[in-house]
């Protein structure tokens, strides 16, 4: 299960990585929630 999360945070850091041109509003909670399982 541990391994899942790290690829899902993974997935999703590539993922903002992509999208971070476009600056949607969507993805601050996305890094909000990143920052909380920390």
């Amino acid at each position: 299960m541990a391994s899942f999360v790290v690829v899902s945070m993974s997935n999703l850091r590539f993922q903002l990585k992509l999208k971070q041109n476009q600056n949607k509003p969507i993805f601050k909670p996305i890094l909000a929630f990143l920052k909380a399982i920390k």
